[in-house]
């Protein structure tokens, strides 16, 4: 009890802890930001590049027959609520039924080409990177703070009046999604990239409605948008983002890597890992060798057996010519019966092979360094007519780049295995 007890004390110390996260940066300024604006209006300098980037973005959109209505600068900075983590929130305004009268069509296109132009370009502006937006006219504007900047006047002008804001709440929400971002990179270093991939793209999502479900019922100071900001100024949407995309890499790239990674946390099961109680029997004959794992209630609960195929005489090796066990067992059992062939080798069975069986041929193949593999006609006498029909008939003749096609057998610790069991009393002779 006193290890579950602490165990789970550990596992909450893992935990964010709200009051540890910073919110300052959320305090009300006295004045807006003097390097974006002077006098209450944009500074000049600062207009004509937003209008420059605006209309550079606008033209690369190729929409000729498309107005560009009107272009926006909202968000914190400008508000009283800017920091130095504030983006310069950059709105295109444009008509989307000018484009095309499919309006969820248009505005899945625009995402998808601001999301392009944001992550090709990294433009400040008074050390405040511009973000590009691009938004329907008939979209109500949430923020408390929305300046035209093509008309130089403001569309909604802040109140410095200190907002009520629910800080606990904010601070709640914001560590209950910083701990799930953690628990992608617990997946993504674990070497679960696909499961790490599907979680952060599921909580990239969750974080979306989050925010837009907040400004819709609460606007700017919504718990749901400050906790959103308190992820981003906290660098946890950073994290996210760069988890999924690495996810992302590694799930299309080491494809086979990543399988095999799997296959070799499933095949590390060592005799120390063996249950108590648990142990293999062995039985041994000239051409036949069992191999049964039993439970601790004396139970056969895996077994792999290895015998001379009298279809192949001329062929020393043993087939597998059944098998099972639970998960994770699979190869130690194989590795066992390659060892108690000795110098002969083990092959599959020319009936049928199981997916998991399969794996495991697959394994030895390519990624056992201690194992080598050959084609039976290697090592017979290939005068011997008869025998190569055999096994020509058996095997097949396209053999090279088949794991099914070849005898395996140890080259390097070759009773390694074997010793292990039996240094843990885990093995019995029968």
């Amino acid at each position: 009890m006193n290890s579950l007890v602490e165990n789970w004390k550990a596992y909450l110390e893992e935990l964010v802890d709200p009051s540890s996260i910073d919110l300052s940066s959320f305090a009300i300024k006295d004045q807006l930001n003097p390097q974006v604006w002077v006098g209450g209006r944009l500074r000049p300098e600062v207009k004509e590049r937003l209008i420059e980037i605006a209309n550079d973005f606008f033209e690369a959109l190729e929409l000729p027959d498309v107005e560009l209505k009107d272009i926006t600068f909202t968000g914190s900075l400008a508000n009283f609520t800017w920091s130095q983590f504030s983006d310069i929130d950059l709105h295109l305004i444009v008509d989307f039924n000018e484009v095309d009268t499919n309006v969820e069509l248009v505005k899945n296109w625009l995402d998808q080409a601001r999301a392009v132009w944001n992550k090709s370009h990294d433009i400040e502006i008074g050390g405040h990177e511009v973000e590009i937006y691009v938004q329907n006219e008939t979209e109500p504007h949430i923020s408390t703070g929305v300046y035209s900047v093509l008309n130089d006047a403001w569309l909604t002008k802040p109140d410095k009046e200190k907002p009520t804001v629910k800080w606990d709440e904010v601070q709640e929400k914001a560590a209950s999604l910083m701990n799930e971002i953690e628990e992608v990179e617990k997946m993504f270093s674990s070497g679960e990239t696909e499961a790490a991939l599907e979680y952060a793209e599921r909580l990239k999502e969750k974080i979306r409605k989050f925010r837009k479900s907040g400004l819709e019922k609460g606007g700017e100071f919504s718990v749901e948008n400050i906790a959103f900001k308190t992820l981003r100024r906290n660098g946890y949407l950073e994290k996210l983002s760069k988890l999924k995309d690495d996810a992302y890499d590694q799930n299309m790239s080491l494809q086979e890597s990543r399988k095999w990674q799997s296959f070799m946390n499933e095949a590390a099961v060592t005799p120390e890992q063996i249950p108590q109680g648990w142990k293999f029997t062995i039985k041994e004959q000239p051409n036949r060798v069992v191999v049964v794992l039993k439970d601790h209630r004396d139970k056969g609960v895996g077994k792999v057996l290895i015998q001379n195929d009298t279809r192949l005489p001329c062929i020393d090796a043993l087939s597998v010519l059944s098998s099972y066990a639970p998960k994770g067992y699979g190869p130690l059992l194989y590795d066992l019966a390659m060892e108690l062939s000795g110098d002969r080798g083990i092959y599959s069975d020319r009936t049928s092979v199981s997916d998991q069986a399969q794996k495991i041929w697959e394994y030895y193949e390519h990624h056992r360094s201690d194992v080598e593999s050959f084609h039976p006609l290697e090592l017979i006498d290939t005068t011997e007519s008869e025998c190569v029909e055999d096994i020509t008939f058996m095997f097949g003749e396209e053999w090279e780049d088949d794991p099914l096609s070849k005898v395996y057998k140890k080259k390097t610790d070759k009773l390694a295995t074997l010793e292990a069991l039996r240094t843990a009393n885990k093995i019995t002779f029968v």
